[in-house]
């Protein structure tokens, strides 16, 4: 689409069009979903806009938070404020269109269009009006690093020659180029102000280095986000599940990020704007199911180049030149590598990723990382243990000091990875049958009717938090005990109408705060896996349909929340985070489909691999361009069963 083509068909969008096409969002002033202040971002590999809805900002004092328009290390405008004849436009605002690589805006007297091109630390914003407007653009320059590195930025020195101004300090520099006026510029220290008669069009870029305008730069960058439409889509009688299962995917393309040096998921934005591991993890396992392996393939190997003797690290910050400050206990301890967890869903996903794709599998890394895991069992018992003191913890953080010793989770995701481990070096199927038995033994008692499940277990310390950890074994495990474990995750202590709480509301821990009750759509696809697997199809769907809702009644719209508060519906956190549009693709794959392919042949790989279970309601349900191990297949279910059939080659 050309700049008019996106200028026209967003003028004529309604919000009664969000049901109607798949590429674009809208949100109208008359809309209870209308939130001047809300946040919207654009992001390529390298830079990022986040801005209000309006397309002002005002200064965020957070110095973890990456508001505004940003590099990949460093922000160019820390707040900007846009006034024009009609007045301040907070006032005049009347409609967003969020599209796929673009945001327009509709104000009183003119609109405007943003985009960040896809590879370039840039923002463009095209404004445009039929009537003659002044418009002032206000901004502020602080070239502020991304967090951890707190070098202050200082001796900021100006220059402007012709339409171009230059701000250049010790951490950066900042191109500010305007095209189709002369406008007046004020320059203030960092104070940046812009003025200029708007009579058509006028295009301003601001960028690291002096970056001109052009169509095909549109072109690419709009290339580049639709390019999540090549692979694997979905195809159901439900509009609404298909338009967020294309925006789940979104959410993947854009958190992806190439630095220059290495490239992976930041966790999320604002905040977390660094590459994780369990949260990259996560987001890994998605990828390689919806056809982005190669990215998959990047943040795998990012976390394998900063592991230290086996241990994933937890969290790399996007200058990987700078060390890791975030302490996690008083006496100086690093959340560089606190979480266990990170080590075995590293092998779950790399065996993940040979299996959908073929990539060349890590025996030697992977071995490297089980001698680490083994060295966490300290009692010879073959479960591991965590080790607060020592700076190894599992899920959550805020009542980590409180499971030291064997944890529910975190030995169901170490058992899962041996056994996936054992299948693809063809060892014995009952290998891992006396750990398995022991894992059991040791967290879940039956005594007649009454289930007890022990979160962790230290020495003679048992530990009974009614959490989702209790959930992560039924992901990979089926048996009549777990599907009693997910019926007792199903209660309303446990689920809201938005998805899965992080506590039950009936422990005595809970006081619904971020690790203790609030909502998380990661935990509610934890949720949906297990509900599948063990098999609960009604309880998994009504789980899995919150995942849509979220979507679409989103400020930000297409996008799910960090979390949500655990009373309204409401959601809290950072508004775009990776794993929870990453856990509605798994749950629509892994679950809602069947598919866990083996990765020993093509067509019956997928189909010997696959037990969908069609909702009630629907006729017919599809994933069509599923890409996998070369080629690509259409997985189709109807009423009278299911069936794999063979497209065609993928040409890259």
């Amino acid at each position: 689409m050309s700049v008019e083509e996106i200028f026209r068909e967003c003028r004529e969008f309604t919000e009664e069009d969000n049901l109607e096409v798949y590429h674009a969002w809208i949100r109208e002033r008359d809309s209870p979903l209308f939130r001047n202040d809300s946040m919207t971002l654009l992001k390529g590999l390298r830079g990022h806009s986040i801005l209000d809805m309006d397309g002002n900002l005002t200064q965020d004092s957070d110095s973890r938070s990456r508001t505004g328009i940003w590099g990949v290390r460093t922000r160019h405008v820390s707040r900007m404020k846009i006034s024009s004849g009609a007045g301040d436009t907070r006032e005049t605002f009347r409609k967003m269109v969020r599209g796929l690589g673009y945001i327009f805006r509709e104000f009183g007297d003119f609109s405007r269009l943003d985009f960040v091109p896809h590879d370039r630390d840039a923002l463009v914003m095209i404004f445009q009006s039929d009537n003659p407007t002044n418009v002032i653009i206000e901004m502020e320059i602080d070239h502020l690093n991304a967090w951890p590195d707190s070098h202050a930025p200082g001796d900021y020195r100006s220059t402007v020659q012709g339409n171009v101004t230059d701000l250049v300090s010790s951490n950066g520099r900042t191109s500010i180029r305007i095209e189709g006026v002369s406008p007046v510029i004020r320059i203030d220290g960092r104070e940046v102000t812009l003025e200029f008669m708007l009579d058509g069009e006028v295009t301003v870029i601001i960028s690291r280095e002096d970056l001109e305008f052009s169509e095909s730069l549109l072109h690419e960058t709009l290339t580049y986000h639709g390019s999540i439409n090549r692979f694997c889509r979905l195809v159901t009688p439900s509009f609404q599940f298909n338009k967020a299962f294309i925006w789940a995917k979104h959410d993947l393309l854009e958190l992806f990020t190439d630095t220059g040096d290495v490239s992976g998921w930041y966790a999320g934005l604002p905040q977390f704007s660094w590459f994780f591991g369990r949260d990259g993890e996560w987001m890994s396992m998605a990828a390689t199911e919806s056809g982005f392996e190669k990215m998959s393939e990047s943040h795998l190997s990012l976390l394998w180049k900063y592991s230290l003797n086996g241990r994933i690290p937890h969290e790399i910050p996007a200058d990987t030149n700078i060390s890791d400050s975030l302490q996690i206990a008083s006496n100086g301890l690093s959340s560089r590598y606190m979480s266990i967890d990170s080590s075995p869903l590293w092998i779950i996903s790399c065996i993940k990723l040979w299996k959908w794709h073929g990539v060349d599998f890590r025996h030697g890394e992977v071995d490297q990382v089980v001698d680490f895991l083994r060295g966490c069992d300290n009692n010879g018992d073959g479960l591991l243990e965590n080790n607060f003191s020592k700076g190894l913890i599992g899920w959550p953080e805020s009542w980590a000091e409180v499971r030291d010793g064997a944890c529910v989770d975190i030995n169901a995701l170490w058992i899962e990875a041996l056994i996936q481990l054992g299948r693809l070096r063809g060892s014995h199927v009952h290998a891992h049958d006396i750990l398995m038995q022991n894992y059991f033994r040791t967290f879940f008692h039956q005594a007649g009717e009454t289930l007890t499940i022990y979160d962790s277990v230290e020495g003679e310390t048992v530990r009974t938090v009614r959490t989702p950890m209790q959930l992560v074994p039924a992901m990979f495990f089926s048996s009549n005990l777990m599907r009693r474990v997910v019926k007792e995750m199903s209660g309303d202590d446990m689920q809201t109408p938005w998805g899965t709480r992080s506590m039950s509301s009936s422990d005595p821990m809970y006081d619904g705060s971020y690790h203790l009750g609030t909502v998380w759509p990661l935990m509610t696809g934890w949720y949906v896996l297990a509900a599948y697997r063990n098999p609960l199809p009604e309880e998994a769907f009504r789980a899995l349909s919150t995942f849509p809702r979220l979507v679409f009644g989103s400020p930000d719209p297409g996008r799910i929340n960090e979390t949500y508060d655990d009373k309204i519906e409401k959601g809290t956190g950072q508004f775009a985070q990776g794993w929870s549009s990453s856990l509605f693709i798994q749950s629509v794959i892994e679950g809602l489909f069947g598919l866990d392919p083996d990765g020993k042949d093509g067509l019956n790989g997928l189909k010997e691999n696959c037990n969908p279970m069609l909702p009630g309601g629907w006729g017919r349900m599809s994933i069509e361009n599923l890409k996998y191990r070369g080629k690509t297949y259409s997985v189709t279910v109807s009423q009278n069963g299911f069936a794999v059939e063979e497209d065609s080659p993928v040409e890259d």
